[in-house]
């Protein structure tokens, strides 16, 4: 049976030409995040969207269960109410390292994220903090893409997957292929493979691959993020092509449908859901929005 088709996916005007590389939703309202000392906001579910100036460029955007938005790029992680108005915090493992974060998570009242520190060979460092003021690397762990929190802390990437319940001590769970994007529902925790495959696990240690039945049509896609929505429904987006991207959508991570839009060289980066729409953020300032 062919997969239920899922809704266009028009283009939003942000006024950008940036790298778009995250988004999240809370409290109201959409941020988006890329490579501008610039974020830009929405609070009509992705229809029209305001910018605001920032004293760094941001890599990634989360929502926390403290009712903040996170934020995270090279040597600091942010948090923000609203989106507009940002409280930084440095971090930093010595006066002669850079560490570009690329991925954070809140959960069970601890903060946990990844780093790579380009002047070190590449490293990947764990971090873990109580309160996003005082951060402490504890692991390195190459490979790492992508960092998040269901029952407990998650990381995927070219080693598999890795749990946490506080951010500190980490155990391997039986993920197979290699993780390249992440996001926890009210069903349990998804990824996506570099392999264009979606795994499901409810604690991060046992994973099963779902069945996708667009899988003759996706064999070059390549996931770059997941993002949930309301409902427990969940989107991963990114590459199909050399000159389309791609968004498979689900509203219970057991059925999926796809879409392949001709949008070539653009990549999609990162996707979000509110109660009522989907907004996906990618390359040369791409944004898309669709129902959820």
């Amino acid at each position: 049976m062919p997969a239920p088709e899922i809704p266009q996916w028009p283009s939003v005007d942000v006024d950008t030409t940036a790298d778009l590389t995250g988004v999240a939703y809370g409290n109201g309202t959409f941020v988006v995040v890329g490579n501008a000392n610039v974020v830009w906001t929405s609070t009509d579910d992705g229809a029209t969207w305001t910018s605001h100036a920032t004293a760094t460029p941001f890599r990634g955007v989360s929502f926390t269960g403290l009712a903040k938005f996170m934020a995270w790029g090279a040597n600091v992680v942010a948090l923000s109410a609203d989106g507009v108005s940002w409280e930084s915090h440095p971090v930093d493992k010595s006066t002669n390292s850079k560490e570009i974060f690329f991925g954070a998570a809140w959960g069970n009242g601890e903060f946990a994220a990844y780093s790579v520190a380009p002047n070190n060979g590449g490293d990947v460092n764990l971090w873990h903090s109580p309160d996003a003021l005082t951060w402490t690397t504890n692991l390195d762990l190459p490979g790492t893409r992508a960092i998040g929190y269901g029952i407990d802390f998650v990381a995927v990437g070219d080693e598999g997957a890795r749990v946490s319940l506080d951010g500190i001590t980490w155990t391997t769970g039986e993920f197979e292929g290699a993780g390249v994007a992440l996001a926890a529902t009210g069903h349990g925790v998804f990824a996506a493979s570099a392999q264009g495959a979606i795994e499901f696990s409810i604690d991060g240690k046992l994973w099963e691959k779902r069945a996708l039945p667009f899988a003759g049509q996706s064999q070059g896609d390549y996931f770059n993020g997941m993002g949930s929505g309301a409902g427990g429904s969940i989107a991963a987006v990114g590459l199909a092509s050399a000159s389309s991207v791609v968004v498979a959508v689900s509203a219970d991570g057991n059925t999926w449908s796809r879409r392949e839009l001709p949008l070539g060289p653009h990549t999609l980066n990162a996707v979000a859901g509110s109660d009522t729409s989907w907004v996906a953020v990618g390359t040369h300032g791409l944004v898309l929005r669709s129902p959820n």
